[in-house]
């Protein structure tokens, strides 16, 4: 059996999970040990042994083909979600991340037994948001473009907003009912520098951190962050360096109508 591999570092992120009185408490991130590791468990239950020989050996048949076919899903999976690292050129422990959701709920349910291709993408969209890595929404659309759906045989190509809502809805659903985690908002986010930079207004970028660290407590943490510190950005600097809702949404693949969004919810805790 192979040794497990540990990649916890002291700058690990933290994340917030609920507890039986739906209180948040905090747990130290583990990232994903060794993807190819044999040693798989699955939390099917299987029924207890009998003094039937006979049965005895049906049951031990059932278990031994019941692992065969989990495995075969999970490595259908982690093929799935390496390509999609790949597409989107992320770090290895995006994807460690992103396996590790994959293992965790493949152990308590069979939420992957079907139609896994717009699971494994929010997967990789809660590892990247947990690591602050840039996401662009307009590439994963782009990714499913490319791989489109297969369904009654025939493949299927969605269009843009189609495939965004069907993402965001895998993304709430593992983030909600079976992770059942809350990803607070990084302390100094990297998207604030590389947003500045793109957008060529360095010099603000010192002041949005400090608005940024007032107003990060009271942010949606189902919404997106980039929504936020671009809709920051809109409210603060469109008339002095004018910046434009379209400009940013050519840059950033962010959704004008949720930029615009995000604009009123800051407005109001503003007030």
């Amino acid at each position: 059996m192979s040794e497990e591999i540990d990649l916890r570092t002291d700058r690990s992120p933290i994340i917030y999970s609920y507890n039986n009185n739906n209180k948040r408490t905090m747990q130290p991130y583990r990232p994903f040990r060794n993807p190819l590791s044999p040693d798989i468990e699955y939390g099917h239950k299987y029924a207890n042994k009998s003094s039937n020989v006979e049965l005895n050996r049906a049951l031990k048949w059932q278990k031994r083909e019941r692992n065969k076919s989990e495995k075969k899903k999970y490595f259908r999976d982690y093929k799935d979600i390496e390509r999609i690292c790949y597409y989107l050129q992320s770090s290895k422990i995006v994807f460690l991340e992103a396996m590790n959701i994959r293992k965790h709920i493949g152990k308590i349910s069979n939420y992957f037994d079907r139609k896994t291709y717009y699971k494994n993408m929010a997967c990789v969209k809660i590892a990247m948001r947990i690591h602050d890595f840039q996401l662009n929404e307009r590439d994963f659309i782009q990714l499913m473009k490319n791989y489109p759906t297969i369904e009654k045989g025939k493949p299927v190509r969605l269009r843009g907003n189609k495939i965004k809502r069907e993402i965001d809805k895998r993304y709430v659903e593992i983030l909600h009912d079976y992770l059942k985690i809350i990803i607070p908002p990084p302390e100094k986010p990297n998207f604030i520098s590389y947003a500045c930079e793109i957008l060529k207004i360095p010099l603000h970028k010192h002041e949005l951190y400090n608005i940024y660290a007032k107003c990060r407590d009271n942010f949606n943490p189902s919404c997106s962050l980039q929504g936020y510190i671009l809709a920051l950005i809109h409210i603060l600097y469109a008339k002095s360096d004018k910046i434009k809702i379209i400009t940013m949404e050519e840059k950033f693949g962010v959704n004008r109508l949720t930029i615009s969004s995000r604009k009123k919810e800051l407005k109001e805790m503003m007030k």
